[in-house]
């Protein structure tokens, strides 16, 4: 029988003789025992003869089944309110840490036991729960079979105050992302590591973090990470992968090593978003180079299983909405369609990732605006066409990899093979880099950054900052593997020099259309001097060859030479956009070039230079009569 704390009316000695609500309830145990919640049991009793609480109405618990007790003249009414008590409640605060600013839930976490003598732990009692027994009992009935309640709000009320605050025995604090926390750690499902050492959780996912205290990662339906454990150290581990790495890729050792250098970054993308921005990952290359089998390995590194690879054929704002699930995690997209590397939605998480920049949408009238924050950086993996955009390119490390570079027979990592668990031992590898502090991460990427600089001439300095970015989280890879890779900083010189050079080689809209209008004009569907007028105009002592025609009809004709390539069509409006500061745009003019007497609104460019345009004839602008008249003077004898 449930020992209750009441308050009964004892005043003197002769008290103490008299019988106690326990001792009534012996009299009717097997009626109380068998009661339903329909019924009610009348207890005769004598009130001298008795020591009840002071309260008309009153809560008891007898064989793991709670009551409401009324009193009546000469007896008591008794009617069941719930067929189960709470044996052991922990105080539990949901704490949004996903940067949205929410407010913190409080809840409690409790373990019940009905008077079948069924157990359920981890039964959640939500803040609205606490007062509304109708949630309370549909949570119930939602998702435990054997536990009932038939109260009043009041009823309800009371249960809560007597039966469930008073046996708080512990707190617990539950975060809703993955990955870092507030206080630098890392949360897996089943692990906290901090700097110092890993704190397992128990088999209900609760790490203890003090006497009474725990931490613990929310439910979610995504994949979340988990940290293996082995005999094996962090710094062993990735002894082993390095050798590997190494042995697989030889000559080409600088394309894994950005690539997992890059990945294991995002430990620290939130310090970097601040300070620098953080790259998107895009590795690019034929099917069988090891694309996939790089990005696996770097979710790995992370705890997270193979089966976390998003989709290729997952849209922009999905992959957007997974990176405010994690916090600096990495998300992972496998084979990603060239639709959505060239689609609007992309340029635009490509450019809010770089600096974690949040997107917000209105929920709907007389509603709070949404913030989706962006808390991981972004991974992929393609074989399709790559944006074309420089203001998307310079927020990327894109790492090409073609032909037989990667010796896949060699490779010990691969699921398939039976290497589940030397797979899952890879997640031991990240624990190692919370051991280095954050300033001391940002000082050897400023270094390499300097470094770079240096050796590599980059314009706008934002390609050699994203391979910066990678090159420091390799260096702390091979710091941690205690291996060191001969010529590296030659091999990354070369990898930078080519990727500012291609950087540069990238048109953009205004380039492609003077391209095009080439194109086009080879192809016979533009016409010169109809469609657009080609002639040499005098600067002061040099000339220019210019090109003036009007955007409207031209980008009509591209566009619809390109109907079915949404990649090659031009944008009107980014168009003009770029015009206005680009260096071969010459103004709009009301005239036609070369003939004064004309009248149009057209756009002048500068093409001199442009090989597309070398064959072009060049028109020179009629003689006024006084020029000539001039002209046949001083020639005369």
């Amino acid at each position: 029988m449930t020992n209750n704390n009441l308050k009964t009316t004892e005043r003197t000695p002769l008290d103490k003789g008299k019988k106690s609500i326990i001792d009534l309830f012996e009299q009717k145990q097997f009626e109380l025992k068998n009661c339903p919640f329909i019924s009610t049991i009348t207890i005769p009793y004598k009130a001298e003869e008795v020591n009840l609480p002071t309260q008309n109405r009153f809560l008891f618990q007898s064989w793991n089944r709670t009551f409401l007790i009324t009193k009546a003249k000469k007896s008591l009414k008794i009617k069941l309110l719930a067929n189960f008590v709470v044996m052991d409640v922990k105080e539990c605060t949901l704490k949004h840490n996903d940067k949205t600013n929410q407010e913190p839930v409080r809840f409690y976490i409790v373990s019940l036991l009905n008077d079948k003598g069924r157990i359920e732990k981890n039964v959640e009692i939500s803040n609205n729960s606490k007062s509304d027994v109708k949630q309370f009992q549909s949570m119930l009935n939602s998702r435990y079979t054997g536990f009932s309640v038939c109260m009043a709000e009041a009823e309800f009320k009371t249960f809560v105050e007597e039966f469930i605050s008073p046996k708080i025995s512990s707190t617990a604090t539950i975060y809703t992302n993955a990955g870092v926390t507030p206080q630098g750690n890392m949360l897996y499902e089943n692990a906290l590591v901090t700097p110092k050492e890993i704190l397992w959780a128990d088999e209900d996912g609760f790490i203890k973090i003090g006497t009474r205290e725990y931490l613990k990662l929310a439910t979610a339906n995504h994949y979340l990470p988990k940290l293996a454990k082995s005999v094996k150290t962090g710094t062993q581990i990735a002894n082993e992968l390095m050798t590997n790495i190494l042995d697989c890729w030889s000559e080409n050792i600088v394309l894994p090593l950005l690539t997992l250098g890059h990945m294991v970054m995002a430990i620290y993308f939130e310090e970097f978003t601040k300070r620098y921005g953080a790259p998107t990952l895009i590795l690019y290359g034929e099917t069988g180079t090891g694309k996939s089998t790089l990005v696996t390995v770097g979710l790995s590194i992370f705890g997270l299983s193979k089966e976390a690879l998003t989709s290729g054929g997952s849209t922009a704002k999905s992959n957007e909405y997974f990176c405010s699930k994690y916090n600096g995690l990495n998300v992972c997209i496998d084979d990603v369609k060239g639709e959505t590397l060239t689609s609007s939605n992309f340029t635009s998480l490509a450019k809010s990732a770089y600096n974690a920049i949040a997107r917000t949408k209105m929920q709907g009238y007389g509603k709070e605006v949404a913030y989706t924050m962006i808390c991981s950086p972004l991974a992929y993996s393609t074989n399709e066409s790559l944006p074309e955009l420089k203001e998307v390119v310079n927020r990327m490390n894109i790492i090409e990899i073609f032909g037989k570079v990667f010796k896949a027979d060699k490779f010990k990592y691969h699921e398939t093979n039976g290497n589940t668990n030397k797979v899952k031992e890879l997640s031991l590898i990240l624990p190692e880099f919370l051991k280095f502090s954050k300033e001391d991460v940002i000082r050897l990427y400023e270094e390499n950054f300097d470094f770079l600089k240096e050796n590599v001439k980059d314009t706008q300095n934002r390609v050699i900052s994203n391979i910066s970015y990678a090159y420091t989280g390799a260096i702390l890879l091979l710091e941690i593997a205690n291996i060191q890779v001969s010529s590296l900083q030659d091999k990354v010189v070369e990898f930078a020099q080519k990727q500012v050079q291609k950087y540069e080689e990238i048109k953009n809209v205004v380039d492609r259309v003077l391209v095009e209008i080439s194109t086009l004009f080879e192809l016979g569907i533009l016409e010169n001097g109809n469609h657009f007028k080609i002639a040499t105009e005098k600067i002061g002592n040099r000339e220019e060859k210019r090109i003036r025609f009007k955007k409207n009809v031209i980008i009509t004709a591209i566009n619809k030479y390109y109907n079915n390539d949404k990649k090659k069509r031009i944008d009107e409006n980014a168009f003009w956009s770029y015009c206005q500061n680009h260096k071969r745009f010459r103004g709009t003019h009301s005239t036609r070039l070369g003939e004064e007497n004309k009248s149009s609104y057209a756009m002048d460019f500068d093409i001199t230079g442009m090989e597309e345009f070398a064959e072009f004839g060049t028109v020179i602008q009629p003689m006024s009569y006084d020029d000539l008249v001039d002209g046949i003077e001083r020639n005369m004898p």
